[in-house]
């Protein structure tokens, strides 16, 4: 490509992008690409600098996918290790450099390594495809919670990594109730660790609706605590400790009554945890003669919240908004069947999990409290811009300055953000 130049009758001056192109005569003939401007001599020069932007901008664009996506994950993180060995001096011309990705890696960094810290990576042991595509998509709701679709394209925008729907379905397919039931336990494993003897047992249930007017065995219609009383829905039941470690949760059928699921719930604590004493804390939707008479039975601690019928509307308006916790799940983003359902949820305990272990690592070494949204935030601003040289397509790393908060974040994990431009290489 190259800018010419065109005196019109007028006196102007035609300013074009053009091309030569050799045809099969062997004949090479010229094809304007682009007009610029027609201008008056004296605004020649100041318009052949647009033109050679333009120009520039045109060839990066035809410049040919050298890797794809994964590839260019992989490349990036062998590449930034040499560069720490390696201080040679990066001789470029800023002039000819155009950016050509800018990618998001403080969740995978951060929320990446505790995740592999945790276990949840031996989830899929034989199934490396999967394995990859449940820590993505979790990662990927981390940085923003969504739909699968959009979680698809999340990761290929701004994470730099190709996920097709039709991969994360097969993965969710293949989210079997052993390998469910292997993420509580790895969750309770660790909360374990962390805390030898729980004293203390958070219950919840909430139910969360579909944008659907069917039911199966799973959604059922039931009381909405969001009036969708003709909408299909599950309850979902969750356990943490007094720390607000996951202990794990359960799904039942969106019709049953919430106090019912308390029986069920103290027989997997006792036999899948293995507590023997706890005090167990449940708001007032569990409060029933039998409830309490089975507590009591059992030997078991329990602080039951009663109800609030005796304070001032005022009071009871900002003790039941709900608004924050208020979960609305799409139809579109768990689809239809029970199993892709019970997938979902998983997707979302692992993510919970991975926020709640990184909340208490933060608050245990600077006896800070970092909100979710806060350690989102920070994380989604650690990005890296990959630029190309358009006179020999090397492409070099720049990374984002990190905040102070990022720093901290990153010192609790023990992990060193390299702030300092690379090359990027391959073949390694």
């Amino acid at each position: 490509m190259f800018i010419r130049t065109i005196k019109q009758v007028n006196g102007k001056v035609s300013i074009l992008i053009v091309e030569s192109i050799r045809e099969s005569s062997g004949k090479v003939r010229q094809k304007n690409l682009r007009h610029v401007a027609t201008v008056f001599p004296s605004e020649v020069e100041r318009f052949k600098e647009v033109a050679e932007y333009i120009k520039a901008e045109m060839e990066v664009e035809r410049l040919p996918n050298l890797f794809s996506a994964e590839a260019l994950v992989d490349m990036l993180n062998s590449s930034r290790k040499l560069s720490l060995d390696d201080d040679t001096p990066l001789a470029v011309n800023l002039r000819t450099m155009r950016e050509e990705y800018r990618i998001v890696t403080g969740i995978h960094d951060i929320y990446g390594s505790l995740y592999d810290e945790l276990g949840f990576s031996r989830i899929f042991k034989s199934c490396p495809v999967s394995k990859n595509v449940l820590k993505d998509i979790v990662m990927a709701r981390l940085s923003k919670p969504c739909s699968k679709r959009s979680s698809s394209e999340l990761l290929e925008r701004d994470f730099g990594i190709s996920i097709s729907l039709e991969q994360i379905y097969r993965m969710m397919d293949t989210l079997t109730a052993d390998r469910i039931n292997n993420i509580q336990s790895l969750c309770w494993q660790h909360t374990k660790e962390l805390f030898t003897e729980v004293k203390v047992m958070f219950y919840d249930c909430t139910t969360l609706y579909f944008e659907s007017f069917t039911e199966d065995d799973l959604r059922s219609f039931g009381y909405s605590k969001d009036n969708k009383f003709n909408q299909g829905q599950i309850l979902l039941v969750l356990m943490v400790t007094d720390n607000g470690l996951p202990v794990g949760y359960d799904v039942f059928p969106g019709n049953m009554y919430e106090g019912y699921t308390l029986k069920f719930a103290i027989e997997r604590i006792k036999i899948r945890y293995r507590v023997k004493s706890v005090i167990i804390v449940a708001d007032s939707g569990l409060l029933s003669k039998d409830n309490i008479d089975f507590l009591e039975k059992e030997n078991l601690q329990y602080i039951i919240g009663a109800r609030l019928k005796s304070l001032s509307k005022t009071w009871q308006d900002k003790i039941l908004d709900n608004t924050e916790y208020d979960k609305k799940v799409k139809e579109d983003e768990i689809l239809r069947t029970a199993e892709r359902i019970h997938a979902h949820i998983a997707i979302c305990f692992i993510a919970f999990t991975l926020i709640r272990f990184l909340q208490l690592k933060i608050k245990k070494k600077t006896n800070e409290n970092f909100s979710t949204e806060r350690i989102r935030a920070e994380l989604n601003r650690v990005q890296e811009s990959i630029i190309i040289d358009t006179t020999n397509n090397n492409r070099y790393v720049i990374p984002s300055k990190p905040s102070q908060e990022a720093i901290k974040i990153y010192e609790v994990m023990n992990l060193k953000r390299n702030v300092v431009p690379f090359r990027l290489t391959s073949g390694m």
